[in-house]
């Protein structure tokens, strides 16, 4: 699927999931605006995630407590170039 941005398309994806009304969406405390402003859009509540520096990914200590009943999606950016191992939140979800 082609979409005019990440922005774009992650409003298409959570049109899409249909998700129920304040539901979860755990996403790196650091990201651009927008992609909170689109969880809230949503009727969904944005869960901000502190991240380890020195990649800078999600902590996973972080991560683990964050997750309740009412977690849908994970949301990671991949911050100044850099690339996250998935791997852990893998694991995690």
């Amino acid at each position: 699927m082609i979409c005019l941005s990440v922005r774009s398309g992650f409003d298409l994806l959570l049109e899409a999931f249909g998700l129920p009304p304040q539901s979860e969406v755990l996403i790196s405390a650091i990201t651009i605006p927008h992609m909170v402003r689109i969880v809230k859009e949503h009727d969904l509540v944005p869960v901000p995630l502190d991240l380890d520096l020195k990649d800078p990914a999600p902590r996973v200590d972080v991560l683990r407590r964050a997750v309740t009943p009412a977690t849908r999606v994970i949301v990671v950016a991949h911050l100044f170039g850099g690339r996250v191992s998935l791997e852990p939140v893998l694991e995690l979800a």
